[in-house]
Parts: C-alpha cells; sequence; structure tokens
C-alpha cells in the first residue's frame, strides 16, 4: 500500500498539488487582506460619521458661509443645519443599519476567506510532505535498517509460529 502512495510517479502528482496549492493560498491571503482592509475602513466610518463634533463642525461652516448673505449658502446652513438635528436625535437609525449590514457582510467575507487560506495552506504543507516522502521511501525500503527490520518481524512470526 505505501509503495503504491509513495513512488515516483505520483510525486509528480503532488509537485502540481503543491502548485495548486500555492495559487489558491496566495489568492485567498489576498482575498482575506482585501476584505480585512474594507472591514476595518467600514468600522472607521461608522465610528465617525455618527459624531457630534462633526455635526457641529459642520453646522457652523454652514452657518459661516451663509453670513454672505447669498441665497445658495443659505440653503446649505438650512440643510447642515437641519441634517445635525436628525443625527443628534437619531434620524440616521436606517443609515445605521445598512452599514450594519455591510460590517457584518465584510466580517463574513473576511473569515471565509481566512479560513479558506488556512485550508489550503494546510493542504499545501501535506502535499509537500508527500513529495518529501515519494522521494524519500524507496531508499528507506533500500536501507539496511528496513531489512533488519523486517528480519525482526520474519523471526517474532516464527516464534508466534511454533508457540
Amino acid at each position: 500500500m505505501m509503495k503504491k502512495l509513495f513512488n515516483k510517479k505520483i510525486a509528480k502528482l503532488y509537485i502540481v498539488l503543491i502548485c495548486v496549492m500555492f495559487v489558491f493560498t496566495v489568492t485567498a491571503s489576498g482575498f482575506s487582506i482585501h476584505y480585512s482592509s474594507q472591514y476595518t475602513t467600514l468600522v472607521e466610518e461608522s465610528s465617525s460619521s455618527g459624531s457630534l463634533t462633526d455635526s457641529i463642525s459642520s453646522v457652523l461652516g454652514a452657518l459661516v458661509g451663509a453670513q454672505s448673505g447669498s441665497s445658495e449658502d443659505t440653503e446649505n446652513a438650512t440643510d447642515a443645519i437641519s441634517s445635525a438635528i436628525s443625527s443628534v436625535l437619531g434620524g440616521e437609525e436606517e443609515g445605521e443599519e445598512v452599514n450594519s449590514k455591510e460590517l457584518k457582510a465584510a466580517q463574513s467575507k473576511k473569515i471565509a476567506s481566512t479560513v479558506i487560506a488556512v485550508v489550503f495552506a494546510i493542504l499545501l504543507v501535506t502535499a509537500s510532505a508527500g513529495t518529501i516522502t515519494c522521494y524519500q521511501y524507496e531508499k528507506y525500503l533500500e536501507s539496511p535498517k528496513y531489512k533488519a527490520k523486517l528480519k525482526r518481524m520474519q523471526k517474532l512470526e516464527k516464534i508466534k509460529a511454533n508457540q
């Protein structure tokens, strides 16, 4: 059985598996990095979007611009004030729910791609071990150590048969 699993012909298959698993591991790692950065960006946006200081500074900026007297600046100031009041009173709950859904989706994609990368890395190591074993197994079968082991096993079988 071991000779069927670990011979030079099968070693070529293990080498192909190493190449394929390496490509998949690197690709999955890239996706994991991408989704991780996307998740951190969304977390930063969600933590800074509802800040009271941001809304106050936008209102003050709009009021300063409205003092120039143009109707466009006055409308911008009115819009800034109304959006600041609605954000302070909690009128942005729908946006938070959407952002929460985006956060959950990004986090699940990040976790899934990380798990896939780890699985492919484990398969890569397994294929590498199989390749090394293929090239070393024949040497082991021809070694004096293995021949001594066979002789010991034959002696044990004879002793068991005689009893």
